[in-house]
């Protein structure tokens, strides 16, 4: 579920905190275990929001990670989601601003 009110936890943030933390992998041992064509800065930048995720990757991260393919497609939905809903409300947008009850 999309929280209304705040922006939602992003998935790096989730990646980096619920799981590599807790299994004491690093950035370099995550990306090791991942295979080629993954190096340390490309998963410090998932983590940072600075490459955007892919689907192709859910398969790899769910497996090494102990989930589903469509737990981290469903996460990075939840952050697109929000990215269009909130572009839609800014100033100047198309999309009428909510009025005050």
């Amino acid at each position: 579920m999309m929280p209304k009110k705040r922006k939602p936890t992003a998935l790096g943030e989730i990646l980096n905190e619920e799981f590599l933390r807790p299994l004491g992998l690093t950035p370099r041992a995550f990306a090791e275990k991942l295979g080629s064509g993954w190096s340390e800065k490309r998963v410090k930048d998932v983590i940072a929001g600075a490459e955007p995720f892919s689907a192709n990757w859910a398969p790899a991260f769910a497996e090494l990670l102990g989930t589903t393919p469509e737990f981290w497609v469903h996460l990075n939905r939840i952050e697109q989601a929000w990215a269009e809903r909130s572009a839609c409300n800014e100033k100047g947008s198309l999309k009428p601003w909510k009025k005050a009850c």
